[in-house]
């Protein structure tokens, strides 16, 4: 299938599965993550599809959410203390159940599943993602004072240690539980950029 008729496939899916406002945040995401991998020189369409389907199972309800982390066997730490971040890697899932599982999905699914919390050795469409909807006025952070230096960043890896960065500092002002893969991909990006000030 082409780039265009998978994305518009995609579209079509997240209609039916989203909020009009959740969809508008998934069209944006998919937006930046296709900017950010224009000018970082990464996989453009896989970018865009993934940061298109990065909240596909947001609005499933809780509970199910829960139900099926447990059945995948998915950290119960996170299940118990971070259950906001279990759908993304749900909807990873289903990314493989919708439409199959070629070497560019795995970009994908692994973008999609990373997007919350990020991981150690993400990859730079993972990367796209996570920086763009972090990035996205309609999350809530885009327009924060971070966001600046986020956009100014001059690599794809330094983007990301400041999204991470930014993350851990939110949790922790909050006195909130941080999930294990956040602190590994701060310290990940930080061995990656490490010189780049």
């Amino acid at each position: 299938m082409r780039p265009e008729e998978r994305r518009q496939e995609v579209l079509r899916y997240l209609e039916q599965l989203l909020s009009p406002q959740r969809y508008h945040h998934s069209l944006e995401v998919g937006r930046l993550a296709r900017e950010l991998a224009g000018r970082f020189g990464v996989q453009k369409d896989e970018a865009e599809l993934a940061g298109l389907w990065h909240d596909a199972a947001k609005e499933v309800p809780m509970a199910e959410q829960i139900a099926w982390a447990k059945g995948a066997g998915l950290d119960p730490d996170v299940i118990r203390h971070a259950p906001q971040v279990l759908h993304g890697p749900l909807a990873a899932r289903r990314w493989e159940e919708l439409f199959g599982k070629g070497p560019e999905d795995d970009l994908i699914m692994a973008a999609v599943a990373q997007h919350t919390t990020g991981a150690p050795g993400m990859g730079k469409v993972a990367l796209a993602v996570f920086v763009a909807d972090f990035l996205e006025e309609g999350h809530g952070t885009g327009g924060s004072p971070e966001a600046g230096e986020v956009k100014a960043a001059n690599t794809l890896e330094r983007a990301g240690f400041l999204v991470a960065r930014a993350k851990l500092s939110y949790l922790s002002g909050h006195g909130r539980w941080i999930a294990p893969d956040l602190l590994f991909c701060y310290n990940d990006l930080w061995m990656r950029t490490a010189g780049e000030e």
